[in-house]
């Protein structure tokens, strides 16, 4: 990947922008992946910030490896010269030509420094390290949720809400060979009454590939999603649908709920959502968005959600004890 000033460097991973006869498109300069254009420059943000996010869960260096991406870049993201402090934090800043965003590690002064840029919360895990490898914290868990579910909203707007449930759960439960396996039971536990139907508008866009497996049983193939790291999202999925307040739900509304909770990062408190970003991974206009929301928070399964002067949705978090916290 590379850092503003053209030059590669370890824990900085960058995207930018590319506007042409009022199409926005987005294309990462490390690894040559391309959004295609799209006429929503919040959409093509949203896929943009997704892949930086896949790039630090496949490639972030153990703690002890990391070093300010700021410094080595000369502390050239931010004004003045302060001098490095205080512990690593992962921030997202856009660049100063406004058609860049960037996300990199940098100590603590050098972030309060960059204008504009937002830390991204990294709760401790209790988890120890397992099987070799470092345990992925909570933070990292909804992180990786929520790329998987930007996958979700680059589906044509005809794509119904069945499909576009499958399809998540599916994104979520991938392994790093793209495959997802797609047992009878987890259709009848998404309450999915069309499969066929589903399928078949998920394997018309390319989206997915339906493998009949002699051995392993059924399985859905995601190309986009090969080499994906995986993590516990596709149990929190599962466990959160099959809530009573979530289950009973429609089957947009259970998607938007899924959705929005991708968005919070530790249990019991407050959290943002941008709802246009949300509302195109449930397929839904906004107004219909804003219905879905309001029939989950009249069974409980969101919390209080108010809208900021920002855009944003601040939302409070439900009674629903929060399964990656387990």
């Amino acid at each position: 990947m590379r850092q503003q000033g053209g030059a590669a460097s370890e824990g900085v991973w960058s995207a930018a922008l590319d506007v042409r006869l009022r199409l926005v498109s987005c294309r990462c300069a490390g690894c040559g992946w391309a959004s295609g254009p799209l006429p929503a420059p919040a959409a093509v943000r949203e896929a943009a910030v997704a892949h930086l996010a896949e790039h630090v869960l496949r490639e972030r260096l153990p703690n002890h490896l990391r070093t300010c991406g700021c410094r080595t870049a000369g502390c050239g993201w931010h004004p003045g010269r302060r001098g490095c402090g205080g512990q690593l934090v992962l921030i997202l800043f856009r660049g100063p030509d406004g058609l860049s965003w960037h996300l990199a590690e940098a100590c603590e002064r050098c972030a309060d420094a960059i204008p504009q840029a937002a830390r991204i919360p990294q709760g401790a895990d209790p988890a120890r390290r397992r099987r070799g490898g470092e345990a992925p914290t909570l933070a990292a868990q909804h992180l990786a949720a929520r790329a998987a579910l930007a996958r979700v909203a680059s589906l044509p707007e005809h794509v119904g809400a069945e499909a576009r449930l499958l399809a998540a759960v599916c994104a979520l439960r991938t392994r790093r060979t793209g495959i997802s396996p797609l047992p009878h039971g987890l259709i009848r536990a998404l309450g999915i009454t069309q499969p066929g139907r589903a399928i078949g508008e998920l394997e018309d866009t390319g989206w997915l590939h339906y493998l009949s497996r002699p051995r392993g049983g059924p399985a859905v193939f995601i190309p986009d999603l090969v080499g994906n790291r995986s993590s516990r999202a596709g149990q929190w999925a599962l466990r959160l649908l099959a809530d009573p307040r979530v289950a009973g739900l429609g089957t947009a509304a259970r998607l938007t709920v899924l959705t929005v909770l991708a968005w919070a990062e530790q249990p019991g408190q407050a959290f943002l959502v941008e709802p246009d970003a949300a509302a195109r991974t449930t397929g839904l206009r906004p107004r219909a968005f804003d219905a879905a929301v309001a029939r989950a928070r009249a069974t409980g399964a969101l919390g209080p959600c108010t809208a900021m002067p920002s855009g944003l949705l601040r939302c409070e978090q439900p009674c629903i004890v929060n399964p990656l916290a387990k």
